[in-house]
């Protein structure tokens, strides 16, 4: 499992992980922050090869991109949320690969 975060020149902020392959063709990781994670959806937009949802973890919201070509991010613009936010990566990162192995 990769983790890596980034400051963009708009002041947003990526935390790049790439434990989950290609999940449009199934709820699993939405599942997975909502209900192991306890993060609120508060929209989700979904194409062919890319999903954008908004989510919410307490009083932080957060975007959650995945795109086939470029692999999943967390996005925000909150420097205060970021160890929150790759911590919330890895979590969930790690319960995909342990869901992964057992099937």
């Amino acid at each position: 499992m990769h983790i890596s975060t980034c400051v963009n020149e708009d002041g947003s902020i990526w935390i790049n992980f790439n434990a989950i392959g290609k999940w449009h063709y199934s709820p699993l990781p939405l599942e997975l922050f909502e209900k192991e994670c306890n993060c609120v959806i508060l929209s989700n937009q979904e194409g062919e090869m890319f999903r954008d949802a908004k989510l919410r973890l307490g009083d932080i919201e957060f975007k959650l991109i995945h795109d086939d070509l470029f692999g999943n991010t967390i996005s925000t613009h909150n420097h205060n949320d970021v160890s929150t936010l790759e911590n919330l990566a890895i979590n969930v990162a790690e319960c995909i690969i342990d869901l992964e192995s057992k099937t």
